[in-house]
């Protein structure tokens, strides 16, 4: 990082947090071993020097971080039920909002929602690590599916997360609250 420097080129309403600012390397040595080429990942036969990666360990890996935001927000959202946050509604029957039937049937939504996400993208680590084993390239079809499980879990944690913001009140936008990061990150507040 001695050898990089940054540029504050990002000016985003509501993503400050991604933290995506321009890195630039000018004449910095990089290590053959620490090249991949995509040409490459492509083809399926990377440089032997270099470390066994393939295209569909790129693809595969992609839902990971969406993922992990998502049970994040999950846990985040039921300690803080759990700390008792008030219900406010004018037809109040419990003073705490995880005892609200409502409330109970939204976490389960989004438990419901985060655990098929989960499903989606194992079914495509699956089939990325048995090609791996095997020492193969997936499919065309295979591929796509592993891309559509991707786009397909990546909806649902997003859908998840519309759900817990719901449930867990307003107090989640605030600045300091790790649920409103969660939520500019997966890019909720532009719909």
């Amino acid at each position: 990082m001695s050898e990089l420097s940054i540029e504050n080129t990002w000016h985003m309403a509501g993503m400050r947090g991604t933290g995506s600012d321009t890195v630039v390397a000018e004449e910095v040595f990089v290590p053959a071993e620490h090249v991949v080429l995509m040409s490459s990942l492509q083809s399926g036969k990377p440089d032997p020097q270099a470390p066994t990666f393939s295209l569909q360990n790129v693809v595969g890996s992609m839902p990971a971080p969406v993922l992990g935001m998502g049970m994040t927000m999950y846990d985040l959202t039921v300690a803080k039920l759990v700390e008792g946050r008030p219900l406010t509604s004018g037809a109040k029957l419990q003073a705490r909002a995880v005892d609200a039937p409502g409330g109970q049937a939204s976490i389960a939504d989004a438990a419901m929602l985060i655990d098929g996400a989960m499903l989606h993208a194992a079914r495509s680590a699956r089939a990325i690590d048995t090609a791996t084993a095997e020492g193969t390239l997936m499919s065309p079809l295979a591929v796509a599916r592993v891309r559509m499980d991707a786009g397909t879990a990546a909806r649902q944690v997003r859908q998840a997360v519309e759900t817990l913001l719901d449930v867990g009140g307003a107090s989640r936008f605030a600045d300091g609250d790790p649920a409103q990061r969660i939520h500019m990150l997966l890019g909720l507040h532009q719909q």
